[in-house]
Protein backbone atom coordinates (compact mmCIF):
# COMPACT_ATOMS: atom_id res chain seq x y z
CA UNK A 1 0.00 0.00 0.00
CA UNK A 2 2.74 2.25 0.83
CA UNK A 3 4.54 1.50 -2.56
CA UNK A 4 1.28 2.28 -4.30
CA UNK A 5 1.18 6.20 -2.76
CA UNK A 6 4.36 6.50 -3.34
CA UNK A 7 3.68 5.89 -7.24
CA UNK A 8 0.43 7.96 -7.40
CA UNK A 9 2.04 10.44 -5.81
CA UNK A 10 5.02 10.09 -7.87
CA UNK A 11 2.58 9.96 -11.27
CA UNK A 12 0.85 12.74 -9.95
CA UNK A 13 3.85 15.49 -9.60
CA UNK A 14 4.96 14.39 -13.30
CA UNK A 15 1.28 14.89 -14.83
CA UNK A 16 1.33 18.48 -12.70
CA UNK A 17 3.86 19.83 -14.66
CA UNK A 18 3.64 21.49 -18.04
CA UNK A 19 5.76 22.00 -20.82
CA UNK A 20 6.50 25.40 -21.41
CA UNK A 21 5.88 25.98 -25.45
CA UNK A 22 7.34 28.31 -27.67
CA UNK A 23 5.61 31.53 -28.96
CA UNK A 24 5.65 31.91 -32.71
CA UNK A 25 5.45 35.49 -34.22
CA UNK A 26 2.69 36.42 -36.36
CA UNK A 27 3.41 36.77 -39.77
CA UNK A 28 4.25 39.73 -41.51
CA UNK A 29 1.64 42.21 -42.54
CA UNK A 30 1.90 43.69 -46.29
CA UNK A 31 0.47 45.05 -49.26
CA UNK A 32 -0.08 48.57 -47.25
CA UNK A 33 -2.60 50.89 -48.50
CA UNK A 34 -3.83 54.47 -47.90
CA UNK A 35 -7.31 55.81 -49.01
CA UNK A 36 -7.39 59.77 -47.97
CA UNK A 37 -10.57 61.38 -48.72
CA UNK A 38 -12.86 64.20 -47.15
CA UNK A 39 -12.07 64.63 -43.97
CA UNK A 40 -10.81 60.28 -43.08
CA UNK A 41 -8.43 58.16 -44.25
CA UNK A 42 -8.24 54.66 -44.17
CA UNK A 43 -5.19 52.32 -43.75
CA UNK A 44 -5.67 48.86 -45.03
CA UNK A 45 -3.23 45.97 -44.86
CA UNK A 46 -3.27 42.46 -45.60
CA UNK A 47 -4.06 40.51 -42.24
CA UNK A 48 -1.20 38.65 -40.43
CA UNK A 49 -1.48 35.07 -38.77
CA UNK A 50 -0.38 33.54 -35.77
CA UNK A 51 0.86 29.42 -35.68
CA UNK A 52 -0.27 29.17 -32.41
CA UNK A 53 -3.45 30.71 -33.36
CA UNK A 54 -3.23 33.88 -30.74
CA UNK A 55 -5.22 37.11 -31.21
CA UNK A 56 -3.75 39.53 -33.42
CA UNK A 57 -3.52 43.28 -33.06
CA UNK A 58 -1.88 45.74 -34.71
CA UNK A 59 -0.01 49.09 -34.02
CA UNK A 60 0.26 51.81 -37.50
CA UNK A 61 2.57 54.40 -37.90
CA UNK A 62 3.25 56.58 -41.14
CA UNK A 63 6.67 58.56 -42.09
CA UNK A 64 6.44 61.50 -44.79
CA UNK A 65 8.66 64.22 -45.68
CA UNK A 66 7.93 66.63 -43.03
CA UNK A 67 9.07 63.84 -40.14
CA UNK A 68 12.45 62.20 -39.35
CA UNK A 69 10.37 59.79 -36.79
CA UNK A 70 7.62 57.62 -37.03
CA UNK A 71 4.37 58.93 -36.51
CA UNK A 72 1.76 57.06 -34.37
CA UNK A 73 -1.83 56.43 -36.61
CA UNK A 74 -3.27 53.98 -34.01
CA UNK A 75 -2.71 51.29 -31.50
CA UNK A 76 -4.24 48.03 -30.46
CA UNK A 77 -6.05 47.71 -33.43
CA UNK A 78 -8.30 44.65 -33.66
CA UNK A 79 -8.68 44.90 -37.49
CA UNK A 80 -6.36 44.73 -40.51
CA UNK A 81 -7.65 48.22 -41.58
CA UNK A 82 -8.21 51.40 -39.38
CA UNK A 83 -10.17 54.43 -40.42
CA UNK A 84 -9.03 57.65 -38.92
CA UNK A 85 -11.37 60.92 -38.43
CA UNK A 86 -8.31 63.21 -39.63
CA UNK A 87 -6.44 63.03 -42.66
CA UNK A 88 -2.73 63.05 -42.57
CA UNK A 89 -1.20 66.55 -42.85
CA UNK A 90 1.56 65.58 -45.52
CA UNK A 91 1.11 62.44 -47.73
CA UNK A 92 2.75 59.74 -46.13
CA UNK A 93 5.87 57.99 -48.13
CA UNK A 94 6.20 54.83 -45.63
CA UNK A 95 3.70 52.84 -43.57
CA UNK A 96 4.65 50.49 -40.90
CA UNK A 97 2.49 48.06 -39.21
CA UNK A 98 3.36 46.15 -36.43
CA UNK A 99 1.51 42.88 -35.79
CA UNK A 100 1.46 41.58 -32.18
CA UNK A 101 0.22 38.67 -30.60
CA UNK A 102 0.16 39.58 -26.79
CA UNK A 103 2.05 36.86 -25.86
CA UNK A 104 5.64 38.60 -26.86
CA UNK A 105 5.63 37.92 -30.41
CA UNK A 106 5.91 40.56 -33.21
CA UNK A 107 6.68 41.07 -36.86
CA UNK A 108 6.73 44.67 -38.41
CA UNK A 109 6.29 45.64 -41.80
CA UNK A 110 7.53 48.61 -43.43
CA UNK A 111 6.56 49.24 -46.85
CA UNK A 112 5.77 52.28 -49.15
CA UNK A 113 2.00 51.97 -49.16
CA UNK A 114 -0.64 52.36 -52.47
CA UNK A 115 -2.24 55.97 -52.00
CA UNK A 116 -5.47 57.31 -53.38
CA UNK A 117 -6.86 60.81 -53.09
Amino acid sequence: MKNLIILLAFSFSISSCTKETMNTAPTMPSNFYISIGGTSATYSWKASTDADGDAIVYDISVLDDAHSTPLVVATNVSTNSFISSTTPANIPRTMIVTAKDGKGGTTTGVEQPGISL
